[in-house]
């Protein structure tokens, strides 16, 4: 009986040690994603001053270390400023992923300021009903909690049963959280590693960060510009009422934890900003800004219009300009709140 259990527990080792491996070898091979950022700077203590959240055109937008120093020496928190723009993410991902901070670093948030994504000045009124995780599965479940499951089996999302299966999965190569994860991520945080799935060929051919899941590959840009193009057609659609959705959800959230909450507009190329201008999104606008005025929000927006050149595949800024924007935001920001500005 004692060489059964001797020789269980030695294939059990064997196991765990072949999981971890495995876990490890997967995680050397995948660039740090969604809140891993946030959540490194938390462990270690560090301060954070600004989080900003929104889709891929945030992460292309904001030089985090640009924005940080335009706030050097003002009555602003100072700490990190974190860059969470994430391609094809929405309202439910950030609020997750903005809830699962909050419990785990209570009281770390005191005086951050939350920068939310408003493209057009506005936002469409998510809800936690329907298929609200559709637009990409993956990302919503890197932030889902045990206490989320059961909104998620009560939507009509096609993807509910797996992401719920898949939080019970002892080996979660992409999601999991925990000591291994941890472990590797922060490690290519601290040394700033690219993520090798990423073929040669796709790096660095064009004037656009990796970040957010941007493609930078010719094949990338071309589909991303045809599909800005689509979507440049689906944008006059009426909406209001954001009582009770998500981004109210998430604006509760950040207040009743002492952060301040403000939203800005990321950099958009000219066809885009020709695009608000018309009758139905001049209306979303103006029924936004009501709504962040009953909350007492202010919504930032840059002065200055960068022209259709410094817009790779129309829908990101480039690199060399995210700077500049960066600052022309922040003098903005410092302007709504009369701040002193940076030299």
């Amino acid at each position: 009986m004692r060489k059964h259990i001797v020789r269980a527990a030695k294939w059990l080792f064997c196991l765990i040690i072949f999981i971890s491996v495995v876990e490890v070898g997967f995680r050397m091979m995948l660039t740090p994603r969604g809140f891993d950022k946030l959540n490194y700077e938390l462990e270690n203590s560090n301060p954070v001053g600004f989080i900003f959240v929104g889709t891929s055109r945030t992460s292309a937008s904001i030089d985090t270390e640009e924005w940080s120093k335009q706030f050097e020496g003002s009555s602003i928190k100072q700490g990190s400023s974190i860059n969470l723009g994430q391609g094809a993410a929405t309202m439910h991902y950030s609020f997750l992923g903005i809830k699962n901070a909050l419990k785990n670093h209570p009281n770390d948030f005191k005086g951050t300021t939350l920068m939310i994504e408003a493209p057009g000045q506005t936002l469409k009124p998510a809800e936690w009903s329907g298929s609200w995780t559709a637009r990409n599965p993956g990302l919503i479940s890197q932030e889902l909690e045990n206490e989320d499951l059961i909104g998620l089996i009560n939507s009509t999302t096609e993807d509910k049963y797996w992401l719920c299966f898949e939080k019970f999965i002892p080996l979660q190569l992409y999601h999991k959280r925990g000591y291994i994860k941890n472990m590797v991520v922060f490690w290519r945080i601290e040394n700033a590693l690219e993520d090798v799935l990423v073929k040669e060929d796709q790096k660095d051919n064009s004037d656009l960060t990796v970040d957010g899941g941007i493609r930078t590959d010719k094949e990338g840009i071309k589909l991303v510009r045809q599909e800005a193009l689509k979507e440049l057609d689906s944008l006059s659609q009426a909406y209001s009422g954001w009582d009770n959705s998500v981004v109210d959800s998430l604006i509760n959230l950040a207040k009743l934890n002492k952060m301040d909450v403000v939203f800005f507009q990321a950099a958009e190329s000219p066809m885009y900003i020709e695009s608000y201008n018309s009758a139905i999104n001049v209306q979303n606008s103006h029924n936004f800004k009501s709504y962040l005025n009953g909350k007492g929000i202010k919504i930032i927006l840059p002065d200055t219009l960068f022209p259709e050149s410094d817009f790779p595949d129309l829908l990101h800024i480039s690199k060399t300009r995210s700077a500049d924007f960066t600052k022309n935001l922040a003098n903005r920001f410092k302007e709504k709140f009369k701040l002193s500005k940076a030299e």
